[in-house]
């Protein structure tokens, strides 16, 4: 499970180099803080999210199904409080903070629904999600 945490992390950190780059020579002014704030953020609510996961594959449904649906409740509410905190405390261009944040906050979603239907499926966990024909 580490090993898939690590692959996100670093599949990020290369797309994080390549935006800052293309940025880097397209653009006259430098939103260096802001993209990595943004990508600092939710790098921190997937790793929040990712560790509650993986302690809850290996226990009930009932508590695996509370942590992944209060986790995104509870990490959505924590991404509103870090918008809200960059935005009222830093002097940042906004819109390129939030394009960063939500980009990555997707493309983390993402990964950690493929990683929690892979491990659920695979194994075929709490016998509920096996293929019944």
């Amino acid at each position: 499970m580490i090993k898939d945490f690590l692959k996100f992390f670093i599949i990020s950190g290369i797309v994080l180099i390549l935006i800052l780059v293309v940025l880097y020579c397209l653009q006259k002014e430098n939103y260096l803080f802001e993209i990595i704030f943004g990508y600092l953020g939710s790098l921190f609510t997937f790793a929040l999210g990712f560790l509650s996961i993986c302690w809850s594959l290996k226990r009930s449904l009932k508590t695996f199904m509370w942590v992944v649906f209060g986790g995104m409740f509870v990490r959505f509410l924590l991404l509103a409080a870090i918008i809200f905190l960059i935005m009222k405390y830093l002097n940042l261009n906004i819109v390129y903070f939030i394009i960063t944040f939500v980009g990555y906050y997707i493309f983390y979603q993402f990964s950690e629904i493929r990683f929690i239907n892979e491990n659920v499926t695979k194994g075929k966990k709490w016998g509920v999600f096996s293929s019944r024909a």
